[in-house]
């Protein structure tokens, strides 16, 4: 088994399940990892009841059974005590509200539905065709909601993306007729777990590689039941050799934590992550020259933003300080560029153009957490890893040892409090996979987890 490139490479492990998306050229596109003990809430359906209005912000807060209220924006026409249909579309973050709207989209691989809309769209991103026409024309005969055609649409058959509306349509009944018997805050649809959003959402242009057995088995009952363009694509790897080591993903992913970026012609990206937005600063490092130099640097920076944005997850409000230029023509060509380096990105995106201060603004749909943020103590601040993601690490480098012996782990007192605590299950999963207990040893003058056989 060769792992080409444009794949999609799914482990699983007990604490958590990565993914990685590679390009052609065997780059890294887009990493995704999901802890099992704190999965994604969008895409969530629930039936809840509005606590309290906001009348600052014209939004409200909604119980919909979690430790926190959800928020939602303009809310119109809604009281206190009301019970309402919402769908989380954005996680909870930094002490922040889950963000719930209550226009429903029930999302499908081939097709999205809203029933409280009209009409046929194309999914952003992508322009008209033939095939777009066709499909836009069968669709157009429908007469309820509103259909969004998605990219994989175009290379099926209309049975398929008429059966896959007839679901959806089915769905929104159910969860309709549930809503309307609900006498408390309840979850009429959970929302799909990252392996489920992987199928729906991506679409690999080789191959599919999953470590896990079980995971691999769902994911190929789900091709062969609903995802006709997938299949022949999924294959289990059962490789001794990690698959992300196999792959070089291990060595790929540490560039996308570090707060800088080298680019080839000397100059560098440096990236900052706050509360209120992200800036990029382009350093002009060894670039020299006149203006037109200085114009090709920034024409330069502006792909790799768009890379690092897309892979690094960044969104909110982002701010770039380019090398300074006063000729308004080069300006203008630089805030182009960027806007068709990050025309494909499957996120809302609206680059708002260069203010007088000769700033580049641009805004980036948010979903979830920036890679950093998942996977780093301080994102903002330095790259040093959180307890959770070393410990959910450690759990991996266990699984992988071999010989005789009991298996021990020395560890700081952080990576310690994080197994025995939101990795509690990660840690008696392991435990049942070795076929006996990992016992954790805490050492304050351990910087670093150790894992090893003690005979």
């Amino acid at each position: 088994m060769v792992i080409a490139t444009a794949d999609i490479l799914v482990e699983v492990s007990p604490a958590e399940v990565r993914a990685a998306l590679m390009d052609k050229d065997g780059e890294l596109v887009k990493f995704f990892v999901e802890r099992t003990h704190r999965q994604s809430l969008v895409g969530s359906i629930y039936s809840g009841r509005v606590v309290a209005l906001d009348r600052a912000s014209d939004g409200a807060f909604i119980d919909i059974g979690l430790t926190e209220t959800a928020y939602l924006p303009r809310a119109k026409n809604v009281t206190e005590g009301q019970v309402v249909v919402v769908q989380v579309v954005r996680d909870g973050w930094s002490g922040k509200s889950a963000v719930v709207t209550r226009t429903p989209v029930l999302q499908g691989r081939y097709l999205s539905y809203q029933a409280r809309g009209k009409g046929v769209q194309a999914e952003r991103g992508f322009g008209k065709g033939r095939r777009m026409t066709e499909v836009a024309k069968v669709l157009g005969e429908q007469t309820s909601g509103r259909i969004t055609i998605r990219r994989p649409a175009l290379k099926i058959n209309q049975d398929t993306i008429l059966r896959e509306l007839a679901t959806l349509r089915k769905l929104w009944e159910a969860l309709v007729s549930a809503a309307t018997t609900c006498k408390s805050t309840t979850c009429l649809l959970p929302a799909p777990d990252l392996v489920m959003r992987l199928l729906r959402d991506q679409m690999p242009a080789e191959e599919i590689y999953v470590d896990g057995r079980e995971i691999f088995i769902t994911m190929k009952k789900m091709i062969d039941d609903h995802y006709p363009d997938l299949k022949g694509k999924l294959e289990f790897y059962d490789r001794k050799s990690p698959i992300f080591e196999e792959s070089g993903v291990e060595d790929k992913l540490a560039p996308a934590l570090e707060r800088t970026v080298a680019l080839g012609n000397g100059s560098r990206l440096i990236f900052d992550e706050t509360e209120a937005l992200v800036s990029i600063d382009i350093d002009s490092g060894s670039v020299s020259g006149g203006p037109d130099s200085v114009r090709r640097a920034n024409m330069a920076a502006m792909g790799e933003i768009a890379k690092q944005l897309i892979l690094r997850n960044l969104a909110g409000l982002i701010v770039i300080d380019p090398i300074s230029m006063s000729n308004r023509g080069h300006r203008k060509q630089m805030v182009n560029a960027l806007r068709q380096a990050i025309r494909f990105d499957d996120h809302a995106v609206d680059v708002l153009g260069m203010g007088p201060a000769g700033l580049i603004e641009m805004t980036r749909q948010r979903s979830g957490l920036s890679l950093g943020g998942q996977l780093l103590k301080q994102a903002q601040l330095s790259a040093t890893l959180s307890a959770e993601t070393d410990a959910a690490a450690l759990l991996r480098k266990a699984l992988r040892l071999n010989g005789p012996g009991r298996q021990v782990a020395v560890v700081p007192p952080k990576i310690a409090a994080a197994l025995e605590g939101p990795l509690k299950d990660a840690l008696a999963q392991t435990g049942q996979l070795l076929g006996q207990g990992l016992e954790i040893r805490p050492d304050e003058t351990k910087k670093m987890s150790d894992v090893f056989l003690e005979r």
